[in-house]
Formats: structure tokens, sequence, C-alpha cells
């Protein structure tokens, strides 16, 4: 090969060599972006950050709800958004699974005074892969809270309250034996459609058994240990690990496919670190949801050793059956009231306005703070101030958001 060929080859071996460094970087910046920094989110990949993490010291601050953790954690977290489930809790489903590691908790009423939880998973997820169980379906009031948690949240469901009865030989065991009629102010599939969220499997939402598959949704029928036969609803199993991978093959990590991260329309609390009170106003929070439906009362009762809350249900500890039988707490209680509408259709659904402003109580560090609740819109979080106006901080760690109907009885002493 002659001097000039040799030096053409050369230039050409060089040129592209500089394409592929630069095609590689590019598609390495591209991948950092989208997973926020996580380069590995294998499984394998994920029990080596966890490792890391029990030996580092706990110094980044959740977004979510304040409490601290380690900078292993902070960067599988800052991999991912928020994942929202719906948790039912009817008494036949107890112990649930999961709310022992939820950030936060939403808790309001469904159809006939039973309550229904949205967990919301982010920072303690990245620790562990937790299984969260029993999911059910949306309900209007729970999506409009899941707006507050950025762009397109990780919303998580059994189907939903909607008008998909249309025809009366479709809907046999229907209870009124015609076409679902509901109001449209509860129509959670519509509006999860409108919101551009129920994509099938390239949305936002995993709508178990419609726009997911197997291992992401599955049943357990043995998940309640000594009880047979236990009904289809109460069987839905979640596991936070599967849900994060699938929300990354769907392109929802961190920053979306799209190029927008899911914080960019997210507003945290304010945060403070423990100031426990040396005389508690409020040992024991105790209240019901509707009258005459007992098995649904809460009581939170206060630790003064660990300042926390303790709750029980319906008369009995609230415990998580997938971690160990723990005692369910929150370092903040928030009592919200809410303007309801009962059996605003044949469905027998509710409405609760949970835009606007209400009375709120705040329970943290033993004492109580009397306020108010606001959310705006959509994207507004749900925010909590004081008589003078002020926002409410919220103590670093797991919060409880109780919705309650105006006027509703809360007793502390």
């Amino acid at each position: 090969m002659n001097q000039d060929k040799r030096q053409k080859y050369l230039y050409w071996i060089a040129g592209m060599l500089g394409i592929y460094l630069i095609s590689a970087g590019i598609s390495w910046a591209i991948f950092s972006i989208v997973a926020g920094g996580q380069t590995d989110a294998s499984p394998e990949g994920l029990e080596a950050a966890r490792a890391r993490a029990a030996e580092l010291p706990k110094t980044e601050e959740c977004p979510v709800n304040g409490l601290l953790y380690s900078t292993a954690e902070r960067e599988i977290w800052e991999s991912r958004r928020p994942l929202l489930v719906m948790v039912e809790n009817n008494a036949d489903a107890r112990p649930l699974e999961g709310l022992s590691r939820a950030d936060v908790v939403y808790e309001s009423t469904v159809e006939g005074g039973i309550t229904r939880n949205m967990a919301v998973f982010y920072c303690d997820a990245a620790s562990d892969d937790i299984r969260i169980a029993p999911v059910r379906s949306a309900r209007v009031n729970f999506v409009k809270w899941a707006g507050g948690y950025g762009d397109r949240p990780l919303y998580t469901h059994t189907g939903g309250a909607n008008n998909s009865c249309t025809k009366v030989e479709e809907c046999p065991n229907h209870p009124f034996k015609e076409p679902g009629k509901i109001d449209p102010r509860v129509d959670a599939i519509s509006m999860l459609n409108d919101l551009g969220w129920n994509r099938g499997q390239s949305g936002n939402t995993f709508n178990i058994f419609f726009n997911t598959s197997f291992p992401l949704g599955m049943r357990d029928p043995n998940r309640l240990p000594g009880v047979q036969n236990l009904a289809h609803e109460h069987q839905v199993v979640v596991n936070s690990d599967i849900a994060y991978a699938e929300a990354v093959r769907r392109g929802f990590g961190f920053v979306a496919s799209d190029g927008v991260a899911w914080d960019s329309t997210f507003r945290s609390w304010k945060f403070v670190d423990d100031s426990p009170s040396p005389g508690p106003e409020a040992r024991v929070i105790s209240f019901g949801f509707w009258q005459g439906t007992p098995l649904y009362d809460v009581t939170w009762e206060y630790d003064e050793v660990n300042n926390q809350y303790l709750r029980s249900n319906g008369g009995k500890e609230a415990v998580d059956l997938s971690n160990d039988n723990v005692r369910v707490t929150a370092k903040n209680v928030v009592v919200i009231f809410v303007d309801q509408e009962v059996f605003v259709d044949e469905e027998l659904h509710n409405y609760d306005e949970v835009y606007g402003r209400g009375e709120a109580i705040v329970f943290q560090n033993g004492n109580v703070i009397e306020g108010t609740w606001e959310k705006e819109g959509f994207e507004d979080r749900l925010l909590f101030f004081d008589k003078n106006g002020e926002e409410v901080p919220i103590v670093r760690g797991k919060v409880w958001i109780e919705a309650l109907p105006t006027g509703s009885d809360v007793v502390y002493n």
C-alpha cells in the first residue's frame, strides 16, 4: 500500500472511530438523561446498589415526604417516577400488603362507606422490592390527588368507575339489570382517557389485566394465610420492582421518552426534623368515615418513644402482611374534610369535592394543628396551612391523609 493510500485509509479509520465515539456518547447521554443517572436497573444492579445503601449515611432528602436516605437509594429513585397504587381496605381483604412501606397514603370512602387507599411509592421503594396488595379500582378523587405527583405518575389500578356497561344483554349481573348510568363527575376511566394517561401499553397507567400482563399483575388466592375461597377482588398483587421495569419499557423513567422529567410540575412540601412535644396534646386520635360502618373506623395511637402514630382499623391493629406483620405507622396524620355527595347515581357512587379549600387537622410530634387544606387544580399538590395562613411543614417521614366528609367528628385526647 503506497503512502497516499495508507494515509487515506488511516483518515477513514479515524473518521469512523470518531463517528462511533460520538454516537456512543450521545447514546450514553440519552440513556443517562432518561434513566436519571441510574445505569443498571437489572435485579443484580438493584441488589448491588441496595447493598451499598446499607453502609452509607442517610443524607439525601426524599422529595415526596422528606425522609432521609443514602446516596445509593437516591440514585435508584432518580431513575424512576412515583408509583401510585390503589389498595382496597375491605375488611375481608385484611391484613393489607405494602402500606407500611408507602411514602404517603390517601384514604377515602368509596361505595357504602367502605374506605380505599392510594399508596404512593417512590423513595422507600428504592431500598426494597415491595409487594403491594390487594389492588383495586380507580376513583376520580384519587386520580385528582394523583395529579399532584408530577408529570404522568405510574397510576396502578384494576379497572375503575365507568359507564362501560352500555347494553343490557352484556350486563347480566348488573344490579339494576339495565345499562350503567353513572354520574359523569365520577367516571374515573373517562378521566384517565381524557388525561391521556390510559393509552394501552404505552400509557403511564397500569390497569391490571387490561393493559398489563403477567408478572406485573397477578392473582394470589392464598395471600391471606388460613383463608379459603378468597374472593377474586381481594387477590390482586403487584411488586414495585416489576412495575418500575415495565415503566422503563414504556418510556417512563425519571425523564420520559419525550424528554419531560416527572418532577417538572411537582411541588414538594416543606419539611422539618422531629421535634416531639414534652406534653402531647393528642395521644389517641379516633374517627369514623360514615355512621354504621364500624369496620372502617380508625384509631391512631401516639408512640412517644419513636414519635410516630400507630394505626388501628375496625378495632384491630393494622399490620402489613408482606412486611412481617409490622404495625402500620405514620409520622404525620392529616385529616382533611371534604364536601361529599352520596349515591349520586344508580351505581351508588359518591362524589367528593377535592379541589378548592376546606378544614384540616394536622397531627404531628404529638401536637395538633388546626387549619385548612388547599388544592386549586389537577396538577397542584394538596397543601396544608395553619390558622395564620402559614404552610404547615411535614415532619420527615410517612404521611397518612384521611379524607373525611365535612362535619365528621374527630376525637383526640
